[in-house]
């Protein structure tokens, strides 16, 4: 005859809900991890790609994190620099001379 671990069949059914939250709640804790490495990893793959296309291409790479039109982004080993223009409005005219 198996024995219960208690007589009360109410407190059993309570201790097992009680465990299968706890498990469930550790398995969500489990998975936000799991996603927060995720997104870090993609961080910093996004910065290592920025850094890198910087190199040769600094508005390639801004233009890829998505900065200001006129931005550009200059890369110094692992750090780069955003270096913004200011957009001005030009008006000239041609004269052909003959």
């Amino acid at each position: 005859e198996t024995i219960s671990p208690s007589s009360d069949p109410d407190l059993d059914k309570l201790a097992n809900k009680q465990y299968i939250q706890d498990r469930a709640i550790d398995r969500d804790n489990e998975l936000v991890r799991m996603l927060q490495t995720i997104e870090c990893d993609v961080r910093k793959a996004k910065n290592e790609r920025a850094i890198i296309t910087a190199q040769y291409n600094g508005w390639l790479a801004a233009s890829l994190l998505k900065l200001p039109r006129c931005a550009k982004l200059q890369a110094f080993g692992q750090t780069a620099v955003v270096i913004q223009c200011k957009a001005v409005n030009a008006t000239f005219e041609i004269v052909i001379t003959p």
